[in-house]
């Protein structure tokens, strides 16, 4: 990762921000038809956990080619770089690594790098090398300027710390804070946890419902604790997308994916 942080500047483009998409690459296009996307005008950023579960994870890597698309890093692509970290090292893939479905990576369904591994020379393939140099710049927070708006995208929720709150009891990481990452390059490490994992805010949703606005943190959209499809859940600034894609079937239409309008904030669902 050069910068956990990425800024864009994106006024003239039509953005859309998306939520959890777990390999439905099929649902994602489903949104994108209905909106018309235009990759020459519009921009897509996902809010992380591209992969795993549904059955186009690779296809879901392929798009971090486009320059029309950007994800901030979930935990799932923090499972899949941590379960490869002795290869990301040596090149060399241990022994027997495939045969437990026990690690977290494989059991929340990362099983989908198996086909992307010759058990006959040992080796990942060359596209999966290229898809863990792509997973490794994923960033963990992207600020957004359109005009005179501001908003950010993280993976989970940007809670801080208890020993890392400031003089001001602030419980949440503000703009200013992801402005210093992004100026220092720098993160502090104990940061990452609650952006990739944390749940607190969306578990609190009853006693927190009525705060829609956190003072200095812009619009924040966010995933990882899924809701049904409804009414995004707005808390402490923060906008919450994910609405179970990989649970959605014909047969469960209460799950899907969930993609917003950053400007007009008009909603768009799949399911299916």
């Amino acid at each position: 990762m050069n910068n956990p942080v990425v800024k864009l500047n994106l006024s003239d483009k039509v953005v859309y921000v998306v939520g959890d998409v777990h390999g439905r690459f099929d649902l994602l296009n489903k949104l994108l038809d209905q909106v018309n996307f235009d990759p020459c005008a519009n921009v897509l950023i996902a809010c992380g956990d591209l992969i795993d579960r549904g059955e186009h994870s690779v296809e879901m890597l392929n798009l971090l080619k486009q320059n029309y698309f950007y994800s901030v890093r979930g935990n799932h692509e923090q499972l899949f770089l941590e379960f490869f970290e002795h290869y990301i090292k040596s090149g060399m893939i241990e022994e027997n690594k495939f045969l437990s479905d026990e690690d977290p990576f494989i059991f929340n369904g990362g099983g989908w790098v198996k086909k992307l591994y010759s058990k006959s020379n040992n080796k990942m393939s060359i596209e999966f090398d290229e898809f863990i140099q792509l997973i490794k710049q994923m960033p963990f927070v992207i600020c957004v300027e359109i005009a005179d708006k501001r908003f950010n995208v993280i993976h989970a929720q940007a809670t801080r710390p208890l020993k890392l709150r400031d003089k001001e009891e602030n419980i949440l990481w503000l703009d200013s804070d992801f402005d210093h990452w992004y100026e220092t390059g720098l993160m502090p490490e104990c940061a990452t946890n609650n952006i990739l994992w944390g749940r607190t805010i969306m578990h609190s949703y009853q006693m927190l419902r009525d705060i829609k606005i956190y003072k200095g943190l812009s619009d924040t959209y966010c995933g990882h604790t899924p809701y049904h499809i409804g009414a995004i859940r707005k808390l402490l600034s923060h906008n919450f997308l994910d609405t179970g894609a990989y649970l959605s079937s014909k047969k469960n239409n209460h799950w899907g994916l969930t993609m917003v309008n950053a400007i007009t904030n008009e909603k768009y669902v799949a399911a299916g």
